[in-house]
């Protein structure tokens, strides 16, 4: 291993647990282009590995992973509309709407009309759905916490503190 050619290359590090049609792909990239690449890569492949262990527990619920997401965006009881809840779980609104729905019937979300703008509906969850929503919710910490417990409570508080500035730096601005 220590005489492997993939080893001299300085995104080894970064790509030596990904598949090789990946690092392939990435090694024919000028060399200006693989830090960007290797940040977003890094950042996509600790999202969908830490995400997917946690989906684990959503799947026992019987829950669809984005029905989770709703109801995650709506654990703290309040109403919001259909366009803030697909921002916040990372949808188009077209696909919250059929959720929703699907929702609807299932018990866990109930529709209603925006007071002041009917063109809106607002979701919130039922008692039904806020019961499995905060359950989740509880579970989703102990997961986060037993992720974190590899580092020191400094360098989690960092992680978050930068993951949040990036976020913020490149969000799209509303345009509502």
């Amino acid at each position: 291993m220590g005489n492997d050619p993939l080893n001299l290359d300085p995104l080894w590090p970064v790509l030596r647990d990904t598949s090789r049609s990946f690092y392939w792909t990435l090694r024919v990239l000028p060399k200006t282009v693989r830090p960007q690449i290797g940040l977003a890569y890094l950042l996509a492949r600790a999202s969908h590995l830490i995400s997917a262990e946690f989906h684990v527990v959503v799947r026992r619920a019987r829950l669809p992973v984005l029905q989770w997401r709703v109801m995650a965006a709506l654990a703290d009881g309040q109403a919001l509309s259909v366009g803030e809840v697909a921002a916040i779980v990372l949808t188009p609104q077209s696909t919250l709407t059929r959720v929703a729905e699907r929702m609807v019937k299932a018990g866990w979300l109930q529709r209603a009309n925006d007071a002041a703008d009917r063109r809106i509906t607002r979701i919130r969850l039922t008692a039904a759905g806020l019961a499995l929503a905060r359950k989740l919710v509880q579970q989703a910490g102990e997961h986060e916490a037993a992720v974190l417990a590899t580092v020191s409570a400094a360098d989690a508080a960092t992680l978050k503190r930068i993951l949040r500035r990036l976020i913020d730096r490149h969000a799209v601005p509303d345009q509502g």
